[in-house]
């Protein structure tokens, strides 16, 4: 156990661990007939390297392990394994900046491409021009909305552009930590037309005087 496994990379180890005396090997591709290493007490069962398994992909093959039973007749049961190999890192595909109508705000999705492996979550980053508002921050999400006066604005000039760095990770163990670049971001606009449009039009107050009496329509 596990039945399945990921790795990102090779050559791959392989280790089985039997509750009895057991003597192991693979019984079908991509090794088929090698034997695994047994210690002194016969339980832990050891490969230094699966062959053939050289480029990313999916592998399924099958351990095969004799038990030693009384007058040494083996015993022999099967386990079906599944590896992938995966060491590619997701790749990040475009940008999509979001306009919340909230002043200073910044809100930037994102697409990714998974490989092999699943995707497990991003690394991110925000710059103003080339000033990093913060150090790389992780999130399982493909978003995110922050409010950029909640930050050091030292260095920050006024009309900065803002850019987002996204790096992506997955369940191989694949890690980007250099990540891709986007556009320019602008900040959202609450003046924008789109914005000014859901705000209710103010009703006109007027005073009447009428018979000395004041009414407000």
């Amino acid at each position: 156990k596990p039945n399945s496994i990921y790795v990102s990379k090779i050559p791959v180890e392989l280790e089985v661990f039997t509750n009895r005396e057991a003597n192991c090997f693979i019984s079908t591709p991509p090794a088929p007939g090698d034997a695994l290493t047994t210690t002194t007490d016969k339980l832990i069962h050891h490969l230094d390297g699966i062959r053939w398994i050289s480029s990313p992909g999916k592998y399924n093959f099958t351990v095969n392990c004799g038990f030693i039973k009384s007058g040494n007749i083996p015993l022999y049961k099967e386990q079906v394994l599944t590896l992938i190999y995966d060491s590619q890192a997701p790749e990040i595909l475009n940008f999509s900046a979001i306009n919340t109508c909230m002043l200073n705000e910044l809100y930037v999705k994102w697409s990714a491409k998974e490989s092999i492996s699943t995707i497990t979550g991003f690394l991110y980053k925000i710059k103003a021009d080339t000033v990093e508002l913060f150090n790389l921050t992780e999130t399982t999400k493909n978003e995110v909305r922050i409010d950029v006066s909640n930050y050091d604005a030292k260095n920050i000039s006024t009309g900065a552009k803002y850019t987002i760095i996204v790096g992506g990770k997955d369940s191989a163990g694949n890690v980007d930590k250099i990540g891709k670049t986007s556009q320019e971001i602008r900040l959202s606009d609450p003046f924008a037309h789109e914005c000014l449009e859901r705000i209710p039009p103010k009703g006109n107050i007027t005073k009447e005087f009428k018979d000395n009496a004041a009414f407000i329509t």
